[in-house]
């Protein structure tokens, strides 16, 4: 669930630049810019819009696409510095396009509310000429363009990149969603109510089975609200700098993820003992729509997700692509083989990517940039 043990060495990463983008709860994004010169010219249709800035001199600004990735963590830990995959702000800035890696509020003590409450915050900051992001990119001669906003969620960071995607009242709208093997597909799956082999998703010659720190969180009912907890090693073992990583053990190993997410204590043994056919109506009205059904409001999306996924199952991805297939909505997956969680080689020894990595995540980026090429041809004709 993290790139920590990934060597990506060879790769250029650029640096980013830091924006609280809430200041009441200090969540923070990293805004990865591409140099001046760096777009092809050739995937991307360019427009000017002229703007006063603070007295300067009026000048020509170029509207910039922007990719938003909501970072990985099983939505109760991570944070934004953990980009995947590592290269992915170099592949996007090399096409003209700014990449933003997002924090929000982890699960519990914060809800899913929340969450959604901080993809809008982020949505309404992206779109605001008069942020310090905003003035920094005019200061290169870009704004930020809100009509060409694309959402990648990663593993846990699909839950807000989702709510973005399907409510309707989120904007600016996204034109596209990209799903790195992420969570909230199907909540009502047997693996999320019943519980999970953890030793089997991630073994513990590998992840730090800490269950006393996540027994403690629990009993602190998730302590203080926390936007990012990042992944650490520890007596070369994986776990988070404030051991939340455990929770999302805990909550797999014992089946009861739904019971946090929806703050009802009970839910998945409920769930545990119906056929699958019957769980959706056993949830209480007031709070399915925190499981984020598709809509009509769904973007083209793209899915990317490993056929050996312990951690979150390949059948979460299957389902949204089932849903948005039935709504005649345009979806694209690539279903990988001999891939584990985070497109990893599933020998649990090592973290190493998969062969042909590069090549996955360029089809996913060479989709993005169809996506931006026939949203420009419409507008010209029109």
């Amino acid at each position: 669930m993290t790139t920590a043990h990934i060597d990506r060495s060879d790769l250029c990463i650029p640096k980013p630049k830091t924006f609280v983008y809430d200041s009441k709860h200090d969540i923070k994004l990293d805004a990865y810019i591409p140099q001046p010169g760096s777009a092809s010219g050739e995937a991307i249709q360019e427009h000017g819009q002229k703007l006063q800035l603070e007295g300067k001199a009026e000048k020509e600004l170029k509207k910039m696409p922007v990719v938003v990735q909501f970072h990985l963590g099983g939505m109760v830990g991570g944070s934004r510095v953990m980009v995947f995959p590592a290269n992915l702000p170099a592949l996007f800035n090399s096409k003209g396009i700014l990449f933003v890696s997002a924090d929000y509020r982890l699960l519990f003590p914060s809800t899913p509310s929340d969450i959604v409450n901080d993809v809008r915050t982020l949505m309404s900051y992206l779109s605001d000429p008069s942020t310090p992001l905003a003035k920094t990119l005019a200061s290169s001669g870009y704004m930020v363009d809100k009509d060409n906003l694309i959402v990648n969620g990663a593993s846990g960071g699909n839950y807000p990149a989702r709510a973005a995607a399907t409510i309707a009242d989120i904007k600016p709208r996204p034109i596209a969603w990209i799903n790195f093997f992420g969570q909230s597909g199907d909540w009502l799956l047997d693996f999320w109510c019943q519980g999970a082999d953890i030793e089997k998703s991630m073994p513990s010659n590998v992840h730090l089975h800490d269950m006393k720190r996540a027994e403690e969180l629990e009993k602190m009912k998730g302590g203080e609200v926390t936007t990012e907890d990042p992944y650490i090693v520890v007596d070369g073992k994986l776990t988070s700098a404030k051991g939340r990583f455990s929770l999302f053990l805990k909550w797999q190993r014992d089946g009861v993820f739904l019971d946090y997410l929806l703050s009802e204590p009970g839910l998945s043994a409920k769930l545990a003992k119906l056929r699958y056919e019957e769980r959706l109506a056993a949830i209480p009205v007031s709070k399915r729509s925190l499981l984020l059904p598709s809509t009509d409001a769904t973007p083209p999306t793209y899915i990317i997700h490993g056929k050996e996924d312990h951690t979150v199952p390949i059948e979460d991805s299957m389902a949204t692509e089932k849903d948005l297939k039935e709504m005649r909505k345009e979806v694209k997956v690539e279903w990988v083989a001999d891939a584990a969680h985070m497109l990893l080689q599933p020998s649990g020894e090592e973290m190493k990517l998969v062969e042909g990595i590069d090549e996955i995540v360029q089809r996913m980026v060479n989709w993005t940039i169809g996506i931006l090429e026939r949203k420009a041809e419409i507008e010209r004709l029109l």
